[in-house]
């Protein structure tokens, strides 16, 4: 509705001045001296040529004409008495809401007659061929009549009854199905209790119906590593949640925006022509929990399935009962296929994760039309993005502002609150953008020490950032130049021992600095944490690499505060100290030529070079900038080799070998 047709038909009116548009002077003139030829006199009546938006037009008209016909149906469900299942009325209300809202839309508030009477009169079918005749391909209102023909051969609610000679009336009354689900409650507890994997002793009897607000019928059961509970919320349907693992949620400041819904088991002893009613019921009751997994139980089926609508999952499982001819064995297997199956439905949990995707500049140029959509009206165009939400029932697509909203709002955003949540970083463009992002990626950089696993992400997304820009720069196609630039500045000796990976990185590093350099950055925290990050990942290799360590002293993978703490503190290493310096002896090689120069490097020499690296890093990492000129000490203190020193990644690749250390 926010791109309606309309017509613009040039008319000439009659209009006194002032008037707001272009006079037809000539026009104006030949009527004053036609009625008044004094010509000293003004004209009291002036002509303009005047073009006002008619949204009057046949596609307009069908689409209020439809939103008429839906409040109708609505308003008729709603009256109707007989309606089976209450959770129903909540999604027709739902439905009548929204009609009236999209109604009140302002520019349908002059057509909105025209559509009713064409309805009171019934010509849908004359307006829908008008509307056909012009329509183009791929439009909405091409959807709109594809929907339309779609709708007529919809029967909501209103399945007529079965032919004569089907005697069904008894099998498939509500009395019936409650039967067949106390059947199925019993057949199931009792299966759990043979297989020693029911965990409640004592599950409750059916609710009297004399006493309806007795607690519901509930049992919790162990089913291939998983715990699952099990609940009798009505009569004739079960909702099936698990427990362990729990069940995923969006939770902020003990507020819960959203959780998962869990499974629904609806039972019907038979399905009968027409197979609509019980899928019918079976989505009003997903609807009400919210669902989008159902499993409709029956012991006779006669149809086919009923096609599933979009956002469902849905399994027909056909659960017989034994007679005097059927052993019992069947229902049990059927019973496993039916705890298998809900196993499979609901054992993974969902992955509660950021896929926000910012929308270009030009789709965001208009202001006013963000304005519609519920965002902050200081927002601007670069900050806006799509977020889907693929596990929300349905899902689910917001736009969103990741000033406001991105891990702010546990409303919109489903990361909010959870550990590691960061907000996404827009891939930018040029060195402004890149310095923008770079800006909002150190935003809010905690007061406190970060831990590993934070400062490892941001220098992944660092390193991200600037990938991304070398990609649309054509600097990744020519990585080659930064290479030799790596040569240039000292690391020529140890080039051939760095990795693929390393090299890379490093390169990025100095691309990064050049376009910092160009747009005259005030802070050099980027590329620091991104060659740190390098010889973070060389060094966590070799400490891994020492046999029998117990990993005491590091939690995961070690970094570069590693060292400096097993040497202060080896008391609490539980002995990986000791083991490592006795690796030590066998691959440090402290004797060492670089670019033609001698150095004699202990270990102790390392550790506290280390020690030092890290101190920058982490201020990089925090609320300190880092100046011009810091980084390059940091570039010498870690890549390159003074006079009595030798950098710290120098020293690691070539004192530090994967191997023996050469005798001799």
């Amino acid at each position: 509705m926010r791109r309606l047709s309309f017509t613009a038909p040039r008319r000439t009116a009659s209009t006194p001045p002032p008037v707001h548009a272009t006079v037809d002077w000539e026009r104006s003139l030949s009527h004053h001296w036609q009625h008044t030829p004094d010509a000293d006199t003004p004209p009291l009546d002036l002509y303009t040529q005047q073009r006002q938006r008619d949204f009057g037009t046949p596609e307009n008209l069908l689409t209020v004409l439809t939103l008429l016909e839906w409040r109708m149906l609505a308003y008729r469900l709603l009256a109707r008495s007989d309606l089976a299942y209450a959770d129903l009325r909540h999604t027709l209300a739902d439905l009548l809401a929204q009609c009236q809202q999209a109604l009140a839309f302002p520019q349908f508030v002059t057509i909105l007659p025209l559509a009713q009477a064409r309805l009171e009169r019934g010509e849908q079918a004359p307006l829908e061929a008008q509307v056909a005749a012009q329509v183009q391909a791929g439009s909405a209102y091409a959807e709109l009549l594809a929907w339309r023909e779609q709708w007529r051969g919809v029967r909501l609610l209103s399945a007529p009854t079965p032919p004569h000679g089907v005697h069904t009336d008894r099998l498939t009354s509500p009395a019936a199905d409650q039967v067949y689900a106390l059947w199925l409650w019993y057949e199931l507890l009792d299966m759990l209790q043979q297989r020693a994997v029911l965990i409640a002793d004592h599950p409750n009897d059916p609710a009297p119906p004399d006493q309806p607000d007795q607690q519901p019928r509930t049992l919790r059961y162990t089913w291939q590593g998983c715990t699952y509970h099990i609940c009798a919320v009505r009569d004739d349907s079960f909702t099936v949640q698990r427990s362990d693992p729990p069940p995923a949620r969006v939770a902020d400041q003990q507020q819960v925006y959203w959780r998962e819904a869990g499974l629904v088991w609806l039972a019907r002893l038979v399905v009968a022509e027409p197979p609509t009613a019980p899928y019918e019921a079976l989505y009003g009751r997903l609807l009400a929990q919210g669902s989008a997994i159902g499993m409709l139980l029956t012991a006779v089926v006669a149809p086919p399935p009923a096609p599933v609508p979009a956002g469902y999952h849905v399994q027909l499982v056909t659960v017989a009962p034994p007679d005097q001819a059927t052993p019992a064995a069947p229902a049990e297997q059927a019973l496993t296929a039916l705890l298998d199956a809900t196993h499979a439905a609901l054992s993974p949990p969902p992955a509660l994760a950021c896929h926000g995707m910012f929308l270009d500049s030009l789709s965001a140029v208009e202001q006013q039309a963000w304005l519609d959509l519920n965002l902050p009206a200081a927002t601007p165009p670069s900050e806006i993005l799509i977020c889907p939400k693929p596990h929300t029932t349905p899902p689910r697509t917001d736009l969103v502002s990741r000033m406001a909203h991105c891990c702010q709002d546990g409303r919109i955003c489903q990361i909010v609150g959870q550990a590691g949540a960061h907000k996404p970083v827009r891939p930018p463009r040029n060195a402004t953008e890149l310095l923008h992002e770079l800006d909002h990626l150190f935003a809010h950089r905690p007061l406190r020490d970060m831990d590993d696993a934070s400062i490892t992400r941001i220098t992944h997304q660092i390193e991200q950032l600037a990938r991304r820009l070398a990609q649309l720069m054509g600097a990744e196609q020519r990585i080659e130049v930064f290479y030799h630039r790596l040569n240039d500045l000292g690391l020529a000796p140890i080039f051939a021992d760095l990795d693929d990976p390393a090299r890379r990185s490093l390169a990025l590093a100095i691309f990064l600095v050049e376009q910092l350099d160009s747009v005259s950055a005030h802070d050099y925290a980027a590329p620091v944490m991104q060659i740190a990050g390098v010889l973070e990942r060389l060094l966590q290799e070799r400490i891994l690499a020492c046999p029998n360590l117990t990993g005491a002293a590091f939690k995961g993978k070690p970094s570069l505060g590693t060292l400096p703490f097993m040497r202060s503190k080896p008391e609490r290493t539980e002995g990986d100290w000791e083991r490592l310096l006795a690796h030590l002896e066998q691959v440090w090689q402290g004797q060492l030529h670089y670019d033609q120069q001698p150095y004699q490097i202990s270990f102790d020499g390392f550790v506290t070079l280390l020690a030092h690296v890290r101190t920058i890093r982490n201020r990089a990492a925090h609320t300190t900038q880092i100046k011009r000129h810091e980084y390059t000490h940091f570039f010498q203190l870690t890549c390159q080799a003074g006079a009595t020193q030798l950098g710290a990644l120098p020293t690691l690749l070539l004192a530090w070998r994967s191997g023996p250390a050469p005798h001799g």
